[in-house]
């Protein structure tokens, strides 16, 4: 409760960034690995200064579509 009202303020936004880039980071990072632990290649991961981001992954998967299931 105490976080979401943090988000409502300026100042709030600022001091908790780091922890949004971060949370951004571990959250593309863990489409990668499962790409990775699925066959694939982990080619980039992109964080946007608004905090989000995308990740981005190639190659044959091992289980195909329930591979693809896995890795979104």
């Amino acid at each position: 409760l105490f976080n979401i009202s943090l988000f409502q303020f300026e100042l709030g936004r600022q001091l908790l960034y780091p922890f949004t880039i971060l949370g951004t980071w571990f959250h593309e990072m863990s489409h990668g690995l499962m790409a990775i632990l699925n066959g694939g290649n982990f080619e980039k991961l992109e964080i946007f200064s608004d905090g989000s981001g995308v990740a981005t992954s190639s190659g044959e998967l091992i289980f195909g579509r329930i591979s693809r299931a896995l890795v979104a």
